[in-house]
């Protein structure tokens, strides 16, 4: 476990010190999260250059969970393709246990389709349960995303576009 959390904290002190990443096309998207057990849906909102706020609502057999965490992009390939950590908290109700509470880590990698104003993204997010009942004190979950953009950054679209026209 100590290594998990070493590898979070290397993670979001490497990349802090990155450049501003131009991957992130959008100011707010809507769309779904899928795992081999849940389904459920995420809304993004750019909140400051590089910083999106991401809250998840997500349903399984015997549980629900609402998410809201804090991210930081990251350019990797190209315009489209970035990373991102990120850290969090969660509420939920676990069928059998009652309510519980915790904080959440997270990394996930999110590319903009070129021809189409939709996100992919996968996500590794452990999340730790520290308050309430749980039957268990950590989860692991691994979620695919497809978002819809709903408000482009238009302030990006401009500034390409005053690039090609100069």
């Amino acid at each position: 476990m100590k290594k998990l959390f070493k590898f979070f904290f290397l993670v979001v002190v490497l990349f802090l010190c990155g450049k501003e990443s131009s991957a992130q096309l959008y100011k707010t998207n809507l769309g779904v999260r899928i795992d081999e057990s849940q389904f459920g849906i995420s809304f993004d909102q750019k909140i400051y250059k590089q910083f999106t706020a991401q809250t998840a609502f997500d349903a399984r057999e015997n549980e629900i969970r609402a998410t809201a965490i804090a991210r930081y992009h990251i350019k990797l390939l190209g315009r489209r393709l970035n990373f991102y950590p990120g850290i969090g908290a969660h509420t939920g109700i676990l069928k059998e246990y009652g309510r519980y509470d915790g904080f959440d880590l997270l990394m996930g990698i999110e590319y903009k389709i070129m021809i189409a104003p939709v996100v992919i993204s996968f996500d590794v997010n452990p999340a730790f349960h520290t308050g309430g009942n749980h039957a268990n004190w950590w989860d692991f979950q691994t979620v695919f995303s497809i978002k819809y953009i709903l408000i482009k950054d238009r302030k990006k679209l401009f500034e390409n576009w005053r690039k090609n026209n100069d």
